[in-house]
């Protein structure tokens, strides 16, 4: 146990209907003692105490106190937590009435989280779910957070571990009996792929959902003088973007944020590219519309069918691979001659559909797809997102995987793939918290806020 017991706000600072400080450590009952008026003859763990709190006599507040003894507490320590009001200089005074207690000090962030981590009530990867979970931005994020917190990147290391124990020990013995033994290659170039192939889905599947850990983000994209703000403002039912007749009215992107089935959606109307434009500030906008275009999850591209294709709006939709994308035929309610017909030649894996947000068709529609997008990009119970630290050991024992089935195949010495398989091993220790250093701990766990 360590000697020093730590104390911090747990909540939120600032006002609040209720602020919780907690505690943690061997002088956890002696703050009690010295705080909590007509203390308990004995703690019942994990009940509710409405107790008043004072300061060498003088009250504090009056409030909820609660014990939890180790090992069984969140840190595996004795803990407590006090439930007072959220008045910030009531915490204040509280704090300090604590910290004034001999050994006892201010948590460092992330501190009960890692005394969690060092008294085994926790490993490394699910004190990095964790951190997730509480920093998720979106409702997909906070999902596949409590996914990885249930053990999906563990479970992998485990069967991996488990399937390259068996594997290293055929390595070893083909080494002191390669005369005698009929290597049963085959079998083990099996299992390698099957293990290089759940890795490389659960690398894609991550830096696929990392890109919607804020939301889904969908750009509104096109000509100039499109009716791109006009649809921007219809699809928020708000007048956020400025509309006007004259071409490159938007020169920056406009982003809002909004909810669709639980799925937050982060809207972005970018300036009208026009590749042949001079304007300086307008081409700035256009750049700054075809970065984002490369982190959007889906596209939204509008033209104005009463005006001829110029000639790179269906190669511009066909490099843009990264999601989902529709084809918006605006102002289809203008007279227009043959001409339109032009814009109906659209290849027959893109969906277009005929809009015209002054009148308000085809909006209906479009918000269809919308919540269709929200639905598809909605996590399942076996996707999960992963640290960058998880993804870097991941790509490097799956780099590992691949170099060992080489030299199977091409019949390298027994003595390299062994070597391989101890590096393996060594990442796979990195990666479930077994072998860890400690400026990597301080890095995972500073990264948590003060009191978690």
């Amino acid at each position: 146990m360590n000697e020093e017991t730590i104390a911090a706000l747990a909540t939120p600072p600032g006002q609040s209907g209720v602020a919780v400080v907690r505690i943690s450590g061997e002088r956890t009952q002696a703050i009690l003692k010295h705080l909590v008026r007509q203390v308990p003859r004995k703690w019942q763990a994990r009940r509710f105490y409405y107790r008043e709190l004072v300061d060498i006599n003088e009250l504090i507040d009056k409030g909820l106190v609660v014990f939890f003894p180790g090992p069984a507490s969140y840190t595996g320590e004795d803990m407590a937590e006090f439930h007072v009001h959220g008045n910030p200089f009531l915490v204040q005074t509280l704090l300090t009435a604590i910290i004034r207690e001999e050994r006892v000090r201010m948590a460092r962030p992330g501190e009960f989280s890692f005394r969690a981590y060092m008294n085994g009530k926790m490993d490394l990867m699910s004190a990095e779910a964790l951190s997730q979970l509480i920093s998720a931005g979106s409702d997909t994020a906070y999902r596949l957070s409590l996914n990885a917190m249930s053990g999906g990147v563990a479970q992998l290391a485990g069967d991996l571990r488990s399937a390259l124990l068996d594997l290293s020990a055929w390595v070893e013995t083909s080494i002191e009996f390669a005369e005698d033994q009929h290597l049963e290659i085959e079998s083990q170039l099996g299992f390698l792929e099957t293990a290089q192939k759940k890795i490389e889905l659960l690398l894609g599947k991550s830096a696929f959902y990392d890109r919607l850990g804020q939301g889904v983000r969908i750009i509104i994209a096109g000509p100039a003088n499109v009716g791109k703000s006009s649809l921007f403002n219809a699809l928020l039912g708000d007048d956020r973007a400025i509309v006007s007749e004259y071409p490159g009215t938007t020169r920056d992107i406009l982003k809002e944020r909004f909810y669709l089935h639980h799925v937050a959606v982060e809207l972005l109307d970018t300036a009208g590219i026009n590749p042949h434009s001079s304007d300086q500030i307008e081409r700035e906008g256009v750049e700054r519309g075809l970065a984002a275009l490369k982190d959007a999850s889906a596209l939204l591209f509008v033209v104005d069918v009463s005006q001829k294709p110029q000639g790179w709006e269906f190669d511009f939709l066909s490099r843009f691979q990264s999601g989902p994308k529709v084809l918006l035929l605006n102002k289809s309610d203008l007279n227009v001659g043959d001409d339109s017909h032009s814009w109906k030649q659209i290849p027959q894996e893109l969906q277009g559909i005929s809009l015209s947000v002054k009148s308000g068709q085809g909006l209906q529609e479009v918000r269809a797809v919308l919540e269709k997008w929200s639905q598809q990009f909605k996590p399942s119970t076996e996707d999960l997102m992963i640290s960058l630290r998880q993804r870097e050991l991941l790509e490097l024992i799956s780099q590992g995987l691949k170099r060992i089935s080489d030299g199977l195949k091409n019949g390298e010495m027994m003595e390299l793939i062994a070597e391989e398989y101890r590096s393996i091993n060594d990442h796979l220790s990195a990666l479930t918290g077994a072998v860890t250093s400690d400026d990597v701990l301080q890095r995972i766990f500073s990264s948590f806020c003060i009191g978690k």
